[in-house]
């Protein structure tokens, strides 16, 4: 079950030679989105395919692990909105 959030935001991520454990690259964003659902695009700038995964600010991981490839985005959602995005990590 994909979950994710109904407000504007915007990931925080690392650059890929300073990311720590679960960071993703700067070049890939995420974008909350007010749909009346809970949902996140997922939006890889980089030149290489990432995977990534949706972490919501009250804890919950989205189980779904994405591969994004350059240039694409991917959109996650749920019916209801169950929390707000919080970032991106890597899976």
């Amino acid at each position: 079950m994909a979950l994710v959030a109904g407000v504007q935001g915007v990931a925080n991520a690392a650059t890929p030679s300073t990311a720590s454990a679960g960071s993703v690259p700067s070049c890939v964003v995420g974008h909350e989105l007010a749909m009346g659902t809970v949902a996140v695009d997922i939006i890889n700038k980089c030149s290489t395919s990432q995977r990534v995964t949706v972490k919501y600010k009250n804890g919950v991981v989205d189980e779904k692990c994405y591969a994004v490839k350059p240039g694409e985005t991917k959109r996650t959602w749920v019916p209801v909105n169950i929390s707000h995005f919080d970032r991106l990590i890597s899976c």
